[in-house]
């Protein structure tokens, strides 16, 4: 029961963080930071829960009776930590996805560069390049 509780308040502190986030003024690259933020908690919990998790797992109560109730304890146990770790996944992509609406919203109007002539396809090449030196260092590898 206190460890439901818990998981409750836990659940119920993120979506407090998600709703102050999305009330902030955080441009869609500062809810990205945050994002990550949530993502390396959530590997610090990992990196404390699953050896929790793999012990309740692998742990076999005997088949009588009383034992299926102890069964059914470390069932829920686990089902609680599997709930805890959702809980930052959750914040997390809700973070991302408010990011992705905000870029979306913000009434800018992208345009591309209208293609005149014939193309000179090292030229392009040559600007790849020089854009992006360390993608096309990390493919050639």
């Amino acid at each position: 029961m206190e460890n439901r509780a818990a998981l409750e308040q836990h659940a119920s502190e993120f979506n407090k963080a998600y709703e102050e986030a999305a009330r902030g003024n955080l441009d869609p690259d500062g809810l990205a930071r945050l994002a990550e933020a949530v993502l390396e908690a959530e590997s610090r919990a990992a990196e404390q829960l699953h050896p929790w998790m793999e012990a309740l797992t692998e742990t076999r109560a005997p088949q009588s009776e009383p034992a299926q109730e102890a069964r059914q304890c470390l069932h829920e146990l686990h089902e609680i930590a599997v709930a805890w770790l959702a809980t930052y996944q959750t914040l997390r992509e809700r973070l991302l996805e408010l990011a992705s609406e905000r870029r979306n919203n913000s009434g800018e109007v992208l345009r591309a560069r209208p293609v005149i002539g014939e193309i000179d396809y090292a030229e392009l090449t040559g600007e790849i390049i020089a854009r992006f030196p360390k993608i096309l260092a990390a493919l050639a590898k």
